[in-house]
């Protein structure tokens, strides 16, 4: 899935509206006032997903309503929808992964568990999504035509792996450039672990963040990529590459070109071509409370107001700075959904 805006004919009531949507977003901050977000707004959560871009297609993620031990069922929906590969597929958080080719009508109430979900008729995909073209970057768009031209083949193939193909194409993209600071390496190197287990990250060093790193046990299960190919793939980030940048640790020094605009490190420079194209940056300090880590100490500083304008000012810019790890954790969540359980990301 990647951040962008994009072009969709939307049937409501059998009333096209072409409409811009900024992905991802809840369906009901595009169709607010329509009765899609009655929908919604009752039990019944929609939210678009675009993996691809092919005409009369699209995949739509539909998670229904949390009440208690309710749980959807696995068959509700009408012929006229189909399913993404040849076994019906669930993700971890109950989501269920379905092909729209047509107007879907009414779900009769008897196709819920139990009829516990508000709503008898609930038109769970009233407004279905029959076409989709990427606005923004078009190059992008033909790029996952050959990706998905390869997973049909392969599903052909082996139809388990084209599977697990699919899980991990569905899920955010997210690029974390790791700075050269001691302070909250060893708890970003976690955060990254565990949040490899619900979404793609990929890992990119500055040169003084390869240096610190070499000093950290954790790092040597951990691929990064540093030199020349961290420079390309923080480049990349204006392609509509991935759907989130995580800076973490973030030294002063990276702070201060951030803040001035100087490109000239994988950091400041996915910071930077991020910002330009609208997509969110999670920014930790390495010195934000006053403490400086050194690679076998920790002591107290009085920062000087100078720096701490400079974070002021990238928050106006609109990055999210965050104080420490435990609200890195909790802005994450914001940015991807699959990111739902209490226990799923911790900081030990």
């Amino acid at each position: 899935m990647t951040w962008g805006v994009y072009e969709a004919i939307i049937f409501i009531d059998d009333v096209p509206y072409v409409v811009g949507v900024r992905l991802p977003e809840m369906i009901s901050r595009v169709f607010e006032g329509s009765s899609l977000y009655n929908a919604v707004k009752e039990g019944l959560e929609v939210k678009v997903w675009f993996p691809e871009w092919r005409d009369l297609e699209v995949l739509v993620r539909v998670a229904f309503g949390q009440k208690g031990d309710v749980r959807p069922p696995l068959h509700v929906f009408h012929w006229r929808i189909e399913k993404v590969h040849n076994i019906d597929y669930s993700d971890d958080l109950g989501h269920i992964m379905v092909k729209v080719i047509k107007y879907s009508g009414e779900i009769p109430s008897k196709s819920f568990l139990n009829d516990k979900i508000s709503r008898g008729c609930a038109l769970a995909l009233e407004a279905a999504v029959v076409y989709s073209r990427l606005v923004k970057y078009p190059h992008v768009g033909k790029l996952h035509e050959r990706y998905w031209s390869l997973v049909s083949e392969i599903s052909r193939l082996s139809p388990k792996l084209a599977g697990t193909l699919l899980e991990i194409s569905g899920r955010p993209r997210v690029l974390w450039v790791i700075t050269g600071g001691y302070t909250w390496l060893r708890e970003s190197l976690q955060i990254i672990k565990q949040l490899m287990n619900v979404s793609y990250v990929k890992v990119l060093v500055t040169q003084a963040g390869k240096h610190v790193l070499s000093s950290v046990h954790e790092h040597k299960k951990l691929h990064v990529l540093e030199g020349k190919r961290a420079y390309c793939e923080a480049s990349s980030v204006v392609s509509g590459e991935y759907d989130l940048v995580v800076i973490a640790p973030a030294t002063s020094n990276t702070i201060s070109k951030i803040a001035m605009g100087i490109a000239d490190t994988p950091a400041s420079i996915a910071a930077t071509h991020a910002l330009k194209i609208g997509l969110p940056v999670i920014i930790l300090p390495t010195d934000y409370l006053g403490v400086m880590f050194l690679e076998d100490s920790k002591r107290e500083i009085d920062i000087h107001p100078y720096f701490k304008c400079q974070v002021e000012f990238l928050k106006a810019l609109g990055y999210h700075v965050v104080r420490n790890p435990k609200d890195l954790i909790k802005t994450l969540k914001e940015y991807i959904p699959e990111v739902s359980s209490k226990d799923q990301l911790k900081v030990e």
